[in-house]
């Protein structure tokens, strides 16, 4: 096959990808709906030690791009 398929959550919309997608992936978690892969790439950013560490450039360029590359504001109670 050239082509995954997989269905979202909850029955939900089924969502297709070349296999070369699946290649380059960061975790099989990522491609079960495709909201999922933000939130793997933004979870593999902030957990990394330094910051991006393991992400391919392009994917530390957006991050940077669309100034999601520094840790959330604290509020005044330091959460």
């Amino acid at each position: 096959m050239e082509t995954q398929i997989h269905q979202g959550y909850d029955k939900g919309t089924w969502h297709s990808f070349g296999d070369v997608i699946y290649d380059n992936k960061i975790s099989k978690y990522q491609l079960r709906d495709p909201d999922e892969e933000f939130a793997e790439l933004y979870a593999t950013w902030h957990v990394a030690k330094p910051k991006g560490e393991g992400l391919k450039d392009a994917h530390k360029k957006w991050f940077v791009k669309h100034k999601l590359h520094e840790d959330p504001a604290k509020d005044g109670d330091g959460k």
